[in-house]
């Protein structure tokens, strides 16, 4: 059952909007009227035994992470047989897949240097949660962007704590080790999160399987996809730079021996080689202006918003326009936007 806009949740938490809705239960924004903060309120509505265990395994995990790009937890309760539920801290802002469908809409991907920043804000929040869990869920609509420009992981409903088979995840994200229902390590994260900065870096969404397809359909799809190397991000556009197209190739290995061992290692590279190779470069402050200009349609800009963004060399615009693509880069992008 939906709960109503201004139904008092646990005699504390007022409820303002629902965010989101799934077959478990939906996820509210609510005012925790004892502090008067913004809080986001996750429900499950016990639909199975199993949904309920992970739900309170997710409710655990999160509660015991605490980092800068990760999200707070601030309270758990179950309410009789109806459901229980997780309060964390509201975030703000938008995710990752909206922010880029945005940007599409405007015939605009976001710029190279910020995209690689969020991706290895959250290589470096998965460096440290992966010494509890892996989590199993990477994809752009589980990246968060806050208004100040902070990153956040969001989703750590399907987490474990340990190794774990089966297929889990959304199916245009999934690690080749997942797709086959392997038991996944740490590592499994790194290739969904290769896949995000792919798309990130080229709009192009290279593991998309058909949506009208059944799930068993879509991953017979991925399999095959799977079975040819991918177009390197440097040969899909001629803006994307060697130095990230490399990391992003290590990223997305087929055979996790072969991948990036650690987050720690990505969010170095990505950092070392190209972020900052020049000295300078993104910061959260640099996204925040960011975000301030595109929400302004890019009409106005003031100094201080220009200065956090030297390393855009002026060019704020990262235009979709075929004459940005190889051959082998409208071919490919083409193709998988009419899957």
């Amino acid at each position: 059952m939906t709960l109503e806009r201004g139904a008092l949740l646990h005699k504390r938490y007022r409820i303002v909007e629902i965010l989101g809705q799934g077959g478990m239960g939906s996820v509210y924004h609510a005012v925790d009227e004892n502090l008067g903060v913004d809080v986001a309120v996750k429900e499950n509505l016990f639909t199975t035994d199993e949904y309920a265990r992970q739900f309170r395994l997710e409710a655990v995990i999160l509660a015991n992470l605490r980092h800068p790009n990760l999200p707070r937890v601030t309270d758990h309760f179950v309410i009789g047989d109806e459901g229980q539920y997780l309060v964390m801290d509201y975030i703000e802002g938008t995710d990752l897949r909206t922010f880029l469908s945005e940007h599409l809409k405007r015939d605009l991907l976001i710029p190279a240097p910020l995209g690689a920043f969020v991706v290895s804000r959250i290589a470096r929040a998965l460096a440290y949660a992966h010494g509890s869990i892996v989590h199993r869920d990477i994809s752009p609509e589980n990246l968060l962007l806050n208004t100040q420009g902070v990153a956040k992981l969001s989703d750590f409903g399907v987490a474990v704590t340990e190794h774990a088979g089966g297929i889990t995840g959304k199916i245009s994200y999934l690690s080749p080790e997942q797709i086959t229902g392997k038991a996944v390590d740490s590592r499994t994260d790194l290739y969904s999160l290769g896949l995000v900065l792919y798309l990130v870096l080229t709009g192009v969404p290279v593991q998309k399987a058909p949506t009208k397809m059944t799930q068993e359909e879509r991953l017979g799809y991925v399999r095959k996809v799977l079975e040819k190397p991918f177009l390197p991000p440097s040969r899909v556009r001629t803006d994307v730079p060697e130095a990230v197209s490399a990391i992003c190739m290590r990223m997305l290995e087929r055979d996790p021996a072969a991948r990036y061992a650690r987050a720690e290692d990505v969010a170095r590279d990505l950092e070392q080689q190209y972020l900052y190779a020049k000295g300078f470069g993104p910061t959260n402050n640099s996204m925040q202006a960011y975000l301030e200009i595109f929400d302004g349609g890019f009409k106005e800009t003031t100094p201080q918003q220009l200065q956090q963004l030297p390393f855009l060399g002026g060019q704020l615009k990262r235009a979709v326009a075929a004459s940005n693509y190889t051959k082998e880069g409208r071919l490919l992008l083409e193709e998988t936007l009419n899957r």
